[in-house]
């Protein structure tokens, strides 16, 4: 079985194609999503996502806005479809986001795949370029995130 995370109708299209590669194996599709920006373009390929996963679980992260339902929401993230499993592979482009790190930390995993969707290449202050200061290496420690973007 093999994971695949995606935050963006970009990110989904890159994991159709993704899919396709391995026709021969199954996919659990997560999409990150703020409720606060869905639109009729997320829907759409979430829909078209869906249909090419064995699972597509979507993960509301709007909670962000508020730090300690953030926390509390990733200290407690069970999705029995994953956590604990082992995972064959497991591709991203997001490799700075905690909820994703948090993710994979919870999983067994033999080959970690990211992908680029350019993101940091147009927004200026891109947590790709950004470093990790004490806070977030407390949420770290916090929600047991054992992956950061220095380790690969």
């Amino acid at each position: 079985m093999n994971l695949i995370v995606c935050c963006t109708p970009l990110q989904m299209k890159i994991a159709e194609h993704i899919i396709n590669e391995y026709r021969n194996e199954k996919f659990i599709s997560i999409v990150l999503i703020n409720s606060l920006n869905i639109n009729s373009k997320y829907q759409f390929y979430i829909n078209r996502l869906s249909e090419k996963s064995t699972k597509t679980i979507s993960i509301d992260t709007k909670i962000e806005k508020d730090r300690f339902k953030f926390l509390w929401e990733l200290i407690n993230l069970k999705c029995e479809e994953f956590i604990g499993c082992s995972l064959d592979k497991i591709f991203f482009a997001n490799i700075n986001s905690l909820w994703i790190q948090t993710i994979i930390s919870k999983c067994n995993i033999e080959k970690i795949y990211t992908f680029d969707d350019g993101l940091a290449n147009i927004i200026d202050k891109s947590p790709l370029i950004q470093d990790n200061n004490i806070k977030r290496k407390l949420v770290n420690f916090l929600v047991r995130n054992k992956f950061s973007s220095k380790k690969y």
